[in-house]
């Protein structure tokens, strides 16, 4: 999946992720897509949790897409 995926220019980022916009070429189409930061989500255990848990709130948004 991720060879279909161009990453572009970050947009945003926080203590333990980043976001990218993206390019999906299957689609042609742009997107927002958030990568996490292997080194930091040892340190981050409970901020980990929280943010799973905050984006299991917003499974239901048509813009979220899950792979």
């Amino acid at each position: 999946m991720i060879h279909k995926v161009s990453i572009l220019s970050i947009i945003g980022s926080g203590g333990f992720a980043s976001v990218h916009a993206a390019y999906w070429k299957m689609t042609q189409s742009k997107f927002a897509i958030k990568k996490f930061d292997k080194e930091k989500i040892h340190v981050n255990e409970n901020e980990i949790k929280n943010e799973i848990r905050l984006m299991k709130m917003v499974d239901f948004h048509p813009n979220i897409i899950k792979f």
